[in-house]
This record gives C-alpha cells, structure tokens and sequence, in this order.
C-alpha cells in the first residue's frame, strides 16, 4: 500500500494479492483459494456469478469441497505475459 491513490491502484493492477495465509497462516486452504478467485485480475479465472460464489461459501462453511483452486503456474506466465506483453517478449 501507498500514500499517493495513484501509484495503489496501479499496483492492484499489476501486482498479485497477498496469499491470506502469509498474513493469516491460520486460514483454511479453501478459505484462501475462495479470496484469491475473488481477487483474480483475469476475469476468466474469477467466479462467474455471485451465485457460484455463494455455492462455494456455503459448501465451505459446510464443510463440503469447494470449486476454487488456484491456477497454476504455467497458467499464471501466461496471463502474466498477456498483461505485460513488453516485458514478456524481452525475458
């Protein structure tokens, strides 16, 4: 987080959130994967209605398997490289 408004909206923009369980290691994996579906900056890799969002909450809250699972890493690169196509084709 910064001062200046600017430079914080930039960074949501370009940086990923931090895992809830680096500031909470207590937290549920699910719990954390359902935060981080919820803050994807790739839209595809967000809940498609805030009714899937609620199915997962609540089979979360029962106990049940949920939907969330992060993306992985390859697939990560790869939204990455579409975000920062500059830098992408320099590495």
């Amino acid at each position: 987080m910064t001062e200046d408004p600017v430079a914080t909206v930039a960074l949501v923009r370009t940086e990923q959130p931090v895992p809830p369980r680096l500031v909470q290691p207590g937290i549920s994996r699910d719990l954390e994967n359902i935060c981080l579906r919820c803050l994807a900056k790739d839209p595809r890799d967000r809940y498609e209605s805030a009714g899937a969002l609620e199915r997962d909450l609540r089979a979360f809250l029962a106990g049940r398997p949920v939907q969330a699972r992060p993306i992985g890493l390859l697939l990560q690169l790869v939204r990455w490289g579409q975000r920062n196509p500059a830098l992408a084709i320099l590495l």
